[in-house]
Order: structure tokens, then C-alpha cells, then sequence
């Protein structure tokens, strides 16, 4: 005797709208404006020179280029050092290998990041070190809300 497949199994759509119904029940989406991007400059104890000119710029290029998103909350910057036992976690987190800039979009299902690698390259060009980073940050913003995951 052959067994009859239950109904939902039948009709593909009534089983996609069902597994959407308990996802949506299981992880409740977060409006884009309760989403936010937070610009991490993280860093080690141990500060030389030029890590203190890399998280500098980062701060003036995001303040100068970001005051209205800094004042509403949609944009923050935060400077995290990694030695400290409660940071560590984000070495693994975004695969951290030196001091670093990642944009992070917070508040949705997975988060969004991006690691902005060429501040190395630029840290002796202020004007270009800002251009980059504030491009970057109009770019990621524009995309708030979007799906999760890696870039």
C-alpha cells in the first residue's frame, strides 16, 4: 500500500509559507531602523605610532563624514581593545590577525561585517585614509537592513 505523502508535502508553496511562518516566529526580524552599524577599531595593549594615527583617522573620518547617523544612532564608533578576556572573542569572531576596522550592521538575524584591510595602505595618506573609510561607510550603510551574513 502505497503511503500518501501529508498535505503540506504536496503543495510546495503552503510548505515554503510554513517554514517561513516558524522562522518568523523562531528569529522575529528586526526592523531596519532598530538595525544599526557600528565601526570597531580594534586594538592590542601595546599601541605604537602608527596604531594610534590608524584608530585617529578612522575616528575623523567617521565623525567628520557621519554626523547625523553618529547623532541617531543608525552609525557608532567603538574602540576595542582584544587582550581584555571579554573582547577576545572577537579575534575569532571576525578573523583578526592585527589592529583592524570593521564595519559591523548589529540587530538583524546574523551580522553583516566587513574588514577594511586598506587602512595599512593608506595610513600615511590622511586625505585618502578618510576618503576610503567614509566611502566604504556610505557604502555599508546604504545596505543596512539587507540580508545577513559576510559581504
Amino acid at each position: 500500500m502505497k503511503k500518501e505523502m501529508p498535505a503540506p508535502f504536496r503543495r510546495p508553496a503552503a510548505l515554503a509559507a510554513a517554514i517561513l511562518a516558524v522562522l518568523a516566529w523562531v528569529v522575529p526580524a528586526c526592523p531596519a531602523a532598530e538595525r544599526k552599524v557600528v565601526v570597531y577599531y580594534f586594538h592590542t595593549a601595546y599601541r605604537c605610532p602608527t596604531c594610534r594615527t590608524l584608530e585617529r583617522l578612522s575616528r575623523e573620518a567617521v565623525s567628520e563624514g557621519f554626523a547625523a547617523e553618529l547623532a541617531d544612532g543608525r552609525l557608532a564608533f567603538r574602540s576595542v581593545d582584544v587582550t581584555r578576556p571579554e573582547d577576545r572573542h572577537f579575534v575569532d569572531d571576525f578573523r583578526l590577525y592585527t589592529k583592524s576596522l570593521v564595519l559591523v550592521e548589529e540587530g538583524g538575524p546574523a551580522p553583516r561585517w566587513k574588514n577594511l584591510a586598506r587602512i595599512w595602505d593608506l595610513v600615511r595618506e590622511p586625505a585618502a585614509f578618510k576618503h576610503y573609510v567614509q566611502q566604504e561607510v556610505r557604502t555599508f550603510l546604504s545596505k543596512a537592513g539587507g540580508s545577513g551574513g559576510r559581504p
